[in-house]
């Protein structure tokens, strides 16, 4: 009887030291499953166009490994490019019960940043309208503690399917301003009533006074712009140097400059840029600035003509052989 006594007492110590001790020193956390969603560039186009489609996850989610399908229709999308800053092993396939897929596979050493939320970008051209395009989530490995858990979703699950309609009898309801939201309507060719919101264009700010409302930015605002050049069209060969003006509290920002096309060779030398007219077409210059962090503060874009016909290319060669090429001044 001592003897089943004693073996009572030590059951009930151990239960009540398992009611103590917290139960996350016994196992690990349960894992976070992560939110994808994809952002179109626009949320209408044409059919010709070329759009780009982020996949995005939340941030801090922690994934150490994935595979993910993003499944669209070939009739209606054709897939221009695919791009990502991780090392992703992305493949096109062409399986009998899907109209086509590309699948990204994380490699042994792709880790996303806690604080990132794009994992990659697909670009496709727009071969008809109001086509769906989705992703499928095989597998996603997260961080949990110190190991790596698998948190498989189930292969038919969706995310929000993305419809690219086309715009026509048009209703504005309300057009976006610098601070606010527009809204408008309008009815598809595929019979579906659109509401559309279109975001806030936000201030151009040109000697922190923006140019569309007239308010002035704010002491803690950061703004840019690219000085007004000489002139905009550039001869074939010759070139322009832009200038960017960064305002208000540039420490730990960084400038970047961007372009439409590759109408203009470009090189970089702190915040002046030196373009030189190669193709015949029209580009768009951008200057960007960003903080430690990568996001977007401020942005400011200005159009440049590159005159390279045939003749301006005949004027280009001489004018270089005789070395009286010219790079005008900002």
């Amino acid at each position: 009887m001592k003897k089943f006594n004693k073996i009572i007492s030590v059951v009930l110590t151990l239960v009540l030291m398992m009611s103590i001790i917290p139960v996350s020193s016994f196992q690990v956390s349960a894992a976070k499953i992560p939110v994808f969603t994809l952002s179109p560039s626009c949320a209408a186009a044409g059919v010709g166009d070329v759009i780009s489609v982020d996949v995005n996850v939340s941030a801090n989610s922690r994934i150490c490994g994935l595979i993910i399908d993003l499944v669209y229709d070939t009739d209606a999308y054709e897939v221009v490019e695919v791009t990502s800053e991780y090392e992703f092993n992305a493949e096109t396939m062409n399986p009998s019960y899907l109209n086509n897929t590309v699948r990204f596979v994380g490699t042994a050493t792709t880790y996303i940043r806690d604080e990132a939320t794009k994992l990659f970008t697909v670009k496709f051209r727009i071969l008809d309208n109001c086509a769906e395009m989705y992703m499928l989530f095989k597998e996603v490995y997260v961080v949990a503690g110190e190991k790596d858990v698998d948190v498989t979703l189930d292969s038919n699950i969706l995310s929000r399917s993305l419809v690219i309609h086309e715009a026509g009898n048009e209703n504005l309801i309300s057009a976006p301003t610098c601070e606010n939201t527009g809204y408008k309507t309008y009815n598809c060719s595929c019979g579906e009533f659109v509401e559309e919101i279109t975001p806030a264009t936000g201030h151009k700010y040109k000697n922190r006074v923006c140019t569309v409302c007239g308010k002035t930015a704010p002491d803690d605002v950061v703004t840019v712009t690219i000085q007004d050049p000489s002139r905009i069209t550039i001869r074939h060969k010759d070139g322009i140097i832009l200038h960017a003006n960064v305002e208000g509290d540039p420490t730990g920002t960084s400038l970047v400059w961007t372009q439409s096309n590759d109408n203009f060779t470009t090189e970089t030398s702190g915040n002046d840029l030196e373009i030189v007219s190669k193709n015949n077409g029209y580009t768009t210059f951008t200057a960007s600035v960003y903080n430690e962090r990568g996001k977007l503060l401020a942005t400011y874009s200005i159009e440049m003509r590159s005159k390279a016909g045939f003749f301006d290319k005949i004027g280009g060669f001489f004018r270089g052989l005789f070395g009286t090429t010219i790079i005008y001044e900002y």
